[in-house]
């Protein structure tokens, strides 16, 4: 049998603690750690880039439920206006099956 030597064993690093991701500015927050970890030498930047695609796309969702709810209320507050009443109403579908 083999044995490991220093160089195949790898110690296993601590999983970093990261705070809720669900506003903007904490993605952002989180963003700048790491930008500012890769640019220290702390973190490679091939995982660096990977969290950061990641942390785009959660950013992404966040918008997308933000411009939603917004829409959705300027929605509500032109039918409630009445201003539409002599024009038929068209709504996208909120999902892509229709």
């Amino acid at each position: 049998m083999a044995e490991d030597s220093p160089e195949t064993e790898q110690t296993p690093q601590p999983i970093p603690k990261v705070g809720q991701l669900n506003t903007v500015q904490r993605v952002r927050r989180e963003m700048v750690h790491v930008y500012k970890e890769m640019r220290q030498g702390k973190l490679p930047t091939n995982q660096g880039g990977r969290l950061v695609f990641a942390l785009t796309c959660i950013l992404k969702t966040i918008e997308v439920e933000l411009i939603e709810g917004r829409l959705d209320a300027v929605e509500r507050a032109v039918e409630s206006s009445g201003l539409l009443t002599s024009s038929p109403q068209r709504r996208l579908p909120r999902t892509l099956d229709g």
